[in-house]
């Protein structure tokens, strides 16, 4: 029969690995994401940032908008305070930033309406040719009756 001490310490040795991996796995995922993110972010002339906290289990979103000249200089607003083509907009650019960093062969948007703001017309447009590059793709939209 084999040692038993032995082979819980090779289980051990080989759990901790698997996770210190993993760890190196998500670390790395989330730094694309945050890439990511400014990149998408950048089309329509905003910066931000994501913040994981992995222990917490929490993401927050930060997005500078390009209203410099209104006085807001380098003030950044969280998801709360941006208005509703710009929440619209860091939103699209959120869900493009998850598709990426997940990576499922089939994207589905559900009740997906374009509205006339121009930020929301950026969005649909990325999301849309993103969508149509990488992936099969459907749209639901929502019509008036």
């Amino acid at each position: 029969m084999l040692n038993r001490p032995c082979n819980v310490q090779a289980l051990q040795a080989a759990y901790n690995a698997r996770i210190i991996r993993w760890t190196d796995f998500r670390d790395s995922i989330a730094t694309r994401a945050k890439m990511q993110f400014l990149y998408h972010l950048s089309n329509r002339g905003f910066t931000g940032r994501l913040q994981f906290d992995h222990d917490k289990g929490k993401l927050s979103l930060r997005v500078q908008t390009d209203d410099l000249e209104a006085g807001t200089q380098g003030r950044q607003k969280d998801a709360k305070s941006l208005s509703g083509g710009e929440k619209s907009f860091s939103t699209i650019c959120l869900l493009l930033t998850m598709w990426e960093a997940v990576g499922c062969p089939v994207r589905c948007l559900d009740e997906f309406v374009r509205r006339p703001s121009l930020e929301v017309r950026e969005a649909a447009r990325l999301l849309t040719s993103r969508a149509r590059r990488t992936s099969s793709w459907t749209r639901s939209t929502a019509t008036s009756r």
